[in-house]
C-alpha cells in the first residue's frame, strides 16, 4: 500500500497515543479511525471489532495489549 502525505500525517497523529505504533495506526485508519478524538469517541471495543473484521486473527494480541493499557 502506497501512502500519500495526508495518510502519513494521520498515522503520525495516532502514534502520539500510548501503545499505538505505525502498524496499529494504519489499521485504525483502514477502518476510518484517523484521529485520537475518533478513537476515543469510538471506544476500544468497537475499534477492536472493526479491526478484527478487517484483518487476520494475528492482530488479536496487538489490539488486546493496547485496549488493556487504556
Amino acid at each position: 500500500m502506497i501512502m500519500n502525505r495526508k495518510d502519513l500525517n494521520l498515522v503520525a497523529l495516532l502514534t502520539t497515543l500510548p501503545n499505538i505504533g505505525p502498524t496499529l495506526a494504519k489499521q485504525l485508519q483502514a477502518v476510518a479511525i484517523t484521529t485520537p478524538e475518533q478513537l476515543k469517541s469510538t471506544g476500544s471495543k468497537v475499534a477492536f471489532t472493526a479491526i478484527k473484521k478487517a484483518n487476520p486473527p494475528r492482530l488479536y494480541s496487538i489490539i488486546v495489549f493496547v485496549t488493556r493499557r487504556n
